[in-house]
């Protein structure tokens, strides 16, 4: 008897593939791609809108840019073309406050934007793994 359970464990030790086509099918592979093509399909989603949120942060980064030289520029020629000393200084100190102000706002929109890009990642991340927890737990 002993015999016989130690060549049983010797044959399985060396062929462990024996009983495979004996074993209940717990791995459904076709299930298993579908999972990580939606997890992939997801991912991609997400990607896509950081890029989407990242070209529209450059291209609104270079018009803030573009704005703000072209007030440096007036700003300058302003002060120099001023009649006193004072005037200069009052069209300067307005000037500032202008290119705070919309510094102030460029930064809120940035915000704004960069907040939305990440609640709809976030989102997207969210569904899918849901619908993960869902398949899995209703089988």
């Amino acid at each position: 008897m002993a015999n016989a359970s130690a060549n049983q464990s010797k044959k399985s030790f060396f062929n462990p593939f024996e009983n495979f086509a004996n074993m209940p099918n717990f791995m459904d592979f076709g299930n298993l791609r579908q999972q990580y093509s939606k997890n992939i399909e997801a991912l991609t989603h997400a990607n896509q809108v950081a890029l989407e949120f990242s070209k529209d942060a450059a291209r609104r980064a270079a018009e803030v840019m573009q704005k703000s030289a072209q007030q440096m520029y007036e700003c300058s020629r302003e002060a120099m073309s001023g009649k006193s000393l004072e005037e200069a200084q009052n069209k300067q100190a307005n000037m500032m406050l202008e290119v705070m102000n919309d510094a102030f706002n460029h930064a809120k929109e940035s915000a704004d934007i960069s907040s939305k890009a990440a609640k709809e990642i976030l989102d997207t991340c969210n569904k899918r793994l849901s619908e993960v927890i869902s398949e899995t737990y209703s089988k």
